[in-house]
């Protein structure tokens, strides 16, 4: 990951700019120590790392531990192409994964970022005043902590986003099904966006389903959205869900 929480600063920093090696910097997403990795290094950026000591509990960042060591390059998708599983993106991600089975043990793989949890990782894992794809800012097309406070994002906004954030609470009864989760910033909690998801009878029981399972409260659980929001009131946002693999919910290494 190349953002943290610094403890000195009290704010997320980028790795770049990282000048005290005394300060202790902790995982925007979980709280979890890091490391600052790669520092006067002329092939690799510098970039926070976790601590094999320390695990990222029922945090996000524990997708980055599928990701392959041996990709060059990426092939990004329209942010809607994704959102829609557009014929374009379907096809693409049968074609990586066919890649995938033929070269495993391959030195160089290119990453097609065609569906929402691969969206996920990639957002997660660069910075997020990075480019996406043709212009496009990786804080345009992603929503979490580490972005909350710029542009007043927390007063809501519309349009096709992926949200992340930790779950409040669900409803769930024969003319309403949704779910909300929050978002906030370490260093001003005050400052919130609450998020509703409309979802399937199918889809509240699985979601229900898993985190009390594995977690035994429904709150505070991490849980990510691609959706088409539309601003309901002040810090709040709304969005239907129709296509279950748009709610990203199970995270690797738990």
């Amino acid at each position: 990951m190349f953002q943290a929480y610094s403890i000195k600063k009290s704010t997320v920093v980028n790795a770049n700019d990282v000048t005290d090696l005394k300060d202790k910097y902790l995982c925007v997403f979980c709280r979890a120590e890091v490391t600052l990795k790669a520092i006067n290094c002329p092939k690799t950026r510098p970039h926070f790392a976790k601590l094999p000591s320390i695990p990222h509990i029922d945090c996000p960042c524990n997708l980055f531990g599928s990701v392959s060591e041996n990709i060059t390059g990426y092939e990004k998708f329209d942010i809607s192409d994704i959102l829609n599983n557009s014929p374009l993106s379907i096809k693409s991600d049968k074609h990586s994964n066919n890649n995938n089975n033929r070269s495993k043990n391959a030195s160089e793989a290119i990453e097609r970022i065609s569906t929402p949890k691969r969206l996920l990782k990639y957002c997660l894992s660069h910075d997020i005043n990075s480019e996406y794809k043709d212009g496009i800012l990786i804080c345009d097309v992603c929503l979490d902590t580490r972005n909350i406070l710029a542009n007043n994002n927390y007063n809501g906004f519309d349009g096709i986003r992926l949200v992340v954030g930790k779950t409040i609470m669900y409803f769930d009864d024969k003319d309403q099904r949704y779910f909300t989760f929050i978002v906030n910033n370490p260093s001003n909690k005050s400052k919130t966006l609450t998020a509703k998801v409309n979802v399937s009878k199918e889809q509240i029981i699985d979601i229900r389903n898993y985190i009390f399972n594995t977690y035994q409260k429904f709150s505070l659980h991490p849980i990510a959205v691609l959706g088409e929001w539309t601003k309901t009131g002040d810090n709040t946002i709304e969005c239907t869900v129709t296509r279950p693999a748009n709610v990203i919910y199970r995270f690797a290494n738990e």
